[in-house]
């Protein structure tokens, strides 16, 4: 699996695209290494589009666990989306009580 990591530092955005049918502990390492460098900038939004992921486990949910506490600290609205996660995706994040996006 590997990430597309986009930032738009005038709207405050950083998307980034999952990209491998499992989201996992390497998986999420990895992940957390590339977003390394743009966790220090100030962000009100971060959207994963999970499209391409069927799988996700234990460890990928802590990072996203500690991505979305990041931007709920940094911003006081800031947004958290995880967009187009497949059924067994959704399942996870619904029992995390995440919202689906509208």
């Amino acid at each position: 699996m590997s990430a597309a990591v986009q930032f738009l530092p005038q709207s405050r955005q950083l998307f980034v695209t999952l990209d491998g049918p499992a989201f996992e502990a390497p998986h999420a390492a990895a992940l957390q290494g590339d977003l390394a460098g743009y966790l220090d900038q100030p962000i009100d939004e971060i959207a994963l589009d999970f499209g391409q992921v069927e799988e996700i486990d234990s460890a990928a949910v802590h990072t996203l666990v500690q991505l979305r506490s990041r931007i709920s600290t940094a911003a006081e609205r800031g947004q958290f989306a995880l967009e187009n996660a497949c059924p067994s995706v959704r399942r996870v994040l619904d029992l995390l009580g995440w919202e689906r996006p509208a």
